[in-house]
């Protein structure tokens, strides 16, 4: 939401209850990744919002299904629902799908899981979601790294200082520069870091999931997405 950044214990928007189960959402969130698309019949959104009763902070916090298009019990797509576009985000890249802010204005929408838990549900998908991130940003480094690498042996530039590398050319690819090599290695580090953390966390997660579960049902649940 707008005026919460990482703090969910400052979310605003409303669930109110009626008498057929379902809720009433309002509220505005940001940053939602295709959030609105023409490429499917309906579109259902995961919301986090607050009942009447709520606790505050993030104890208080429920989660809800809200369809784009109402559905009826037999599954057809019905009416538009109370939930729209407001606008959408300029970004530099990632330009496939759509980062919106979404306003819901009463939108009918429906409790998953039990009252107060939603931020437990969150995190179960959310955990999956962010290393899909990193692995994103790593990918892009390494891209970065070897379009650099490429460009750096391609542009001619002057004379390496220990002397000429290559005179039969005009001047010396710039890879023979101490400051672009230091820059280039530079990237490489980074590069092969982050690729050692993310194979790291895909181990981690690959254990918790082959491991056996606890017997014990006070024992911490886990989720396993491939």
């Amino acid at each position: 939401e707008p005026h919460c950044g990482t703090d969910l214990g400052l979310l605003k928007t409303r669930a109110e209850p009626g008498s057929d189960g379902s809720y009433k959402i309002s509220g505005t969130k940001i940053f939602i990744t295709g959030g609105e698309q023409d490429l499917s019949e309906n579109i259902v959104h995961l919301v986090l919002a607050r009942l009447p009763d709520a606790p505050a902070g993030t104890k208080g916090i429920s989660m809800f299904v809200v369809p784009k298009f109402k559905v009826a019990r037999d599954g057809s797509v019905g009416a538009r629902n109370g939930v729209a576009c407001g606008s959408i985000e300029h970004k530099m890249g990632i330009k496939g799908s759509a980062t919106c802010v979404m306003n819901f204005d009463g939108a009918e929408g429906y409790r998953v899981g039990q009252p107060h838990k939603g931020l437990t549900a969150m995190f179960t998908m959310m955990n999956a979601a962010r290393l899909a991130v990193g692995i994103q940003g790593l990918g892009l480094i390494e891209r970065a790294y070897q379009n650099s690498l490429a460009y750096a042996r391609e542009r001619l530039q002057m004379r390496a200082l220990s002397g000429a590398k290559f005179p039969a050319k005009p001047a010396d690819p710039i890879i023979v520069h101490a400051d672009v090599r230091r820059m280039l290695l530079t990237q490489k580090a980074i590069a092969e870091a982050g690729r050692v953390l993310v194979l790291h966390a895909a181990l981690l997660g690959d254990t918790n999931c082959a491991a056996p579960m606890p017997r014990s049902a006070s024992a911490p649940s886990r989720s396993c997405r491939s």
